[in-house]
């Protein structure tokens, strides 16, 4: 057999290339890095419980203080709102009248003094109901309650919805809005009309949701000899219609008393100048010759010892004259 070289040939031969053995140093192998191992991990300390129950503590502390600054910033703010609203000199509401105008008219005046104070929807059923009293504070309470069982707010609208339906139920309302369109002046003052269509003129108001609507409203109401005079003049508007038909009441009014006058004066002065008698100075009536209105006597004959009703005389020419004159004093 031949002898080996150390390269593990044949001495007198190439060297045999083998596989995966022996690739030196452009083999796979360069490829390869080691990963440095990573160092071990320290050991976690255990929790600490007490450290826990502080850091809940803190957590329960800061919520709280959060709540009081809300509910004490909320408190603040509804103190404001109410002051500015009793500001406005709000109506007090005792729910006792069985006048259902009352309940709608004391609502309609909160909501006017909301806006005149720019009061926000969020603290208006806090400020009316401060202003509700005896009945109305009960009925409140116990209204709160079924609207509200468990405390919540309630609502602007709620709380109308609520408060109309107890004092001013529907059936009531139709009978108010009746009783407006069958208004009419009837005789009375124009100023006495135009109050009682003023208060029911808010129970239709889609009979009067504009001010020509209302201007045509009124003067239908008028008594006919005042209305045709305002409708001539075609008013365009409320205020113009009123005014008009209150000058046409004073000239009506002053056309009459001048007329009573002046007939009064001229059926007197008829009546004189058919009795043809001059006006005596003394007594102030018209007659003829000497006045006896300051004697007792007797107007048919003169003499003073009876009256005309006692006279059994026929009288002078001169007392025939004066016969038919008035004398004061006498019953003759």
């Amino acid at each position: 057999m031949p002898p080996r070289t150390r390269g593990g040939g044949l001495r007198g031969r190439p060297p045999l290339k083998g596989r995966g053995r022996g690739r030196g140093h452009n083999g796979r192998r360069e490829n390869f890095v080691e990963q440095p191992v990573p160092p071990p991990a320290a050991p976690q300390a255990a929790p600490n419980p007490t450290a826990a129950l502080v850091d809940a503590l803190q957590v329960v502390i800061q919520n709280l203080t959060a709540n009081q600054q809300a509910n004490a910033s909320t408190s603040t703010m509804e103190a404001k709102y109410l002051r500015d609203f009793k500001r406005g000199d709000p109506r007090t509401f005792k729910g006792t009248s069985d006048d259902p105008t009352v309940a709608q008219m004391w609502l309609r005046s909160i909501e006017t003094v909301f806006w005149l104070t720019n009061c926000p929807e969020a603290h208006r059923v806090e400020c009316a109901t401060f202003m509700l009293r005896k009945d109305a504070e009960l009925w409140w309470q116990a209204t709160r309650d079924i609207i509200s069982p468990e405390g919540g707010a309630v609502s602007w609208v709620e709380f109308k919805s609520a408060f109309t339906e107890e004092y001013y139920p529907e059936d009531v309302q139709l009978r108010k809005q009746q009783e407006f369109t069958q208004l009419s002046q009837r005789g009375h003052s124009v100023k006495t009309y135009a109050r009682e269509f003023s208060k029911l003129k808010r129970f239709a108001p889609e009979l009067v949701n504009t001010d020509y609507r209302t201007a045509r409203r009124f003067v239908l109401g008028l008594d006919t000899k005042i209305r045709k005079t305002v409708e001539a003049i075609a008013p365009a508007t409320y205020a113009v219609a009123l005014r008009a038909a209150k000058s046409m009441e004073g000239l009506d009014s002053s056309h009459e008393t001048l007329s009573s006058s002046v007939g009064q004066k001229r059926r007197h002065e008829h009546e004189n100048e058919l009795d043809g008698k001059p006006k005596c100075n003394k007594c102030g009536k018209n007659h003829w010759d000497k006045c006896l209105g300051h004697i007792r006597a007797c107007f048919r004959c003169g003499k003073e010892d009876h009256m005309a009703k006692d006279c059994s005389g026929g009288g002078t020419k001169d007392s025939k004259n004066n016969r038919g004159s008035y004398v004061m004093g006498t019953s003759g």
